[in-house]
């Protein structure tokens, strides 16, 4: 029988270089990632054992929110008057569905980037759309300009969502180029190309959180262990990068006027007032919560809104819907995965793991990212670093160095503990 993990790659390569353009629809809900996903789930059953023969262990605990997410959810619909009920149950259908989804991926996409070349060329896919996107956005195709700051985004859409995604990528780009055990040249080569088509536009979207976002993101890349000249080489990229960073914070129009309001006068668009009411609603209902999709209602009515309000949290978006009680599992999970993605800086694959991991969750501190497929891939790629091989220096012991020196044409030096060097799990 022919091998079919071509087709489950191909396919799966598509749809996280379609990421970036979820936005883009085709009416009646269909995009152009929603495709690419559902074609990507169909090959996966020609090869189910490299697709779902690994159950890594954060799997457990964010199935174990999502139980507690169906039990928090009906308990809370079935507490409602009609017609109330019957709009939070559509509303937690389409959500269930999606975490679903989510849940499938994670599974998925856990198992393929064990594969540490299948996980090159997913991430520089990936990489490959958000750099696209940087050029559709570099290129004027960016629709009205939103709200009084002039923030621009490709296509008009959302520009927290956008920055989200080429914040991502530019991380992604640094340490395929720059983070891994081994040297790639092709990832260093489209560094230099397209870095300014990324981080221009992340400057145009005014988004705050984006930037934060980077800023953590690239400064994970200290903890990369690796030789002296490569440290001083990033340190060196790392202190250029600030000093654009901040010359493009007073230069650029958008990002400028939008820092300058939330440090001089406290314009946080909102999210003081929101963060505020929803610590006054955790402590009302620390342990289950207020519900799925009832806590947006309930922070809508508080702040004034007529309609379900978004936290922009995920922190607070957590513990609000399914409380401590469904919150600890979840962040368990999170957990988990940081320690993987702590581990992987010994393996081929470095510190993008976790890289990629602090740049979601700090994304997480200005938009409620739950729903969002890119935490997820975070997620996927650390959790899957547990299984690569370590990928140590060589080192000397003390005496054989000291005796080859001494005599180096009749001694050979001898490795130190020579078990590092065995291909094994993490």
């Amino acid at each position: 029988m022919a091998d079919l993990s071509w087709a489950v790659h191909i396919t799966y390569y598509a749809f996280l270089f379609s990421l970036p353009f979820a936005t883009i629809g085709f009416g009646s809900g269909s995009s152009i990632t929603k495709t690419m996903g559902y074609l990507f789930i169909m090959t996966t059953v020609l090869k189910p054992r490299i697709c779902y023969g690994r159950l890594d262990k954060a799997l457990w605990f964010f199935a174990s929110y999502l139980v507690i997410y169906v039990l928090t959810g009906v308990l809370t619909i079935f507490s409602l008057p009609e017609p109330d009920s019957s709009e939070l149950l559509a509303g937690f259908r389409t959500v269930f569905g999606t975490l679903v989804q989510l849940l499938v991926l994670f599974w998925v996409s856990s198992n393929l980037l064990t594969d540490s070349r299948v996980a090159r060329a997913s991430l520089f896919a990936f990489a490959a759309g958000c750099m696209l996107l940087g050029v559709i956005q570099s290129l004027g195709y960016t629709g009205e300009v939103q709200g009084p700051d002039e923030r621009v985004a490709a296509f008009g859409t959302n520009p927290n969502l956008i920055g989200h995604f080429l914040v991502l990528g530019f991380v992604i780009l640094v340490g395929l180029a720059y983070g891994q055990a081994n040297r790639n040249r092709t990832a260093r080569a489209c560094f230099w190309l397209f870095s300014a088509v990324l981080f221009v536009p992340i400057m145009r979207t005014g988004s705050r959180g984006a930037v934060l976002a980077l800023v953590a993101g690239c400064s994970v890349f200290v903890l990369h262990r690796a030789s002296l000249f490569q440290r001083v080489k990033l340190g060196t990229i790392g202190v250029a990068g600030i000093v654009l960073l901040v010359f493009a914070l007073f230069t650029v129009e958008t990002m400028r006027t939008r820092w300058e309001r939330t440090l001089f006068e406290g314009d946080t668009t909102g999210r003081d007032e929101m963060n505020a009411q929803a610590e006054l609603m955790i402590a009302e209902k620390p342990f289950f919560g207020w519900g799925p999709i009832y806590h947006q209602v309930e922070l809508g009515r508080r702040v004034g809104y007529h309609v379900a309000r978004d936290f922009h949290n995920l922190y607070f978006h957590m513990v609000t819907e399914v409380g401590l009680l469904g919150s600890i599992p979840f962040f368990l999970g999170v957990l988990v995965c940081f320690r993987s993605a702590w581990r992987a800086r010994n393996t081929s694959q470095g510190i993008l793991p976790l890289a990629m991991l602090t740049t979601m969750l700090v994304i997480g501190l200005s938009g409620s990212a739950l729903g969002e497929r890119t935490l997820w891939l975070a997620f996927s790629y650390t959790a899957a670093s547990t299984a690569y091989p370590i990928a140590r220096r060589r080192a000397l012991s003390f005496e054989a160095l000291k005796l080859h020196r001494a005599h180096p044409y009749t001694s050979q030096p001898v490795l130190s503990n020579p078990s590092h060097y065995q291909r094994r799990s993490v």
